[in-house]
């Protein structure tokens, strides 16, 4: 990572716990900590709306320019079931959490 370029620094405005949580990205670190707080923040949001029997077939994969990738195994009527709902439980996540806003929710068929 080159501090310099151009004789601009990248780091140069930014908050030291900013520049900690890119390096910590960048470097793989903290992964299981944000993923079961993935997983926790998302049975909040899916439990208000659906049976145990139908959370279990869920599992969050990520989050990416403000769209949650939540993967779906088991039949396409369990997808078809969550799309129908997909407004709503965005709105649930953005109530629960507006620190982490999302703009989109896509299930995905796996694991």
């Amino acid at each position: 990572m080159r501090l310099y370029d151009e004789g601009r620094s990248p780091i140069k405005g930014k908050k030291i716990s900013e520049i900690i949580a890119e390096l910590t990205f960048l470097k793989g670190l903290g992964k299981a900590e944000t993923r079961s707080k993935l997983v926790e923040q998302w049975k909040a949001v899916i439990e208000n709306f659906f049976p145990p029997q139908i959370v279990q077939f869920t599992n969050p994969g990520g989050i990416r320019n403000g769209r949650l990738t939540v993967f779906v195994s088991g039949s396409n009527a369990i997808i078809q079931e969550l799309t129908f709902r997909k407004t709503e439980l965005l709105a649930q996540w953005n109530l629960l959490y507006p620190e982490e806003k999302l703009r989109g929710i896509t299930f995905k068929q796996g694991k």
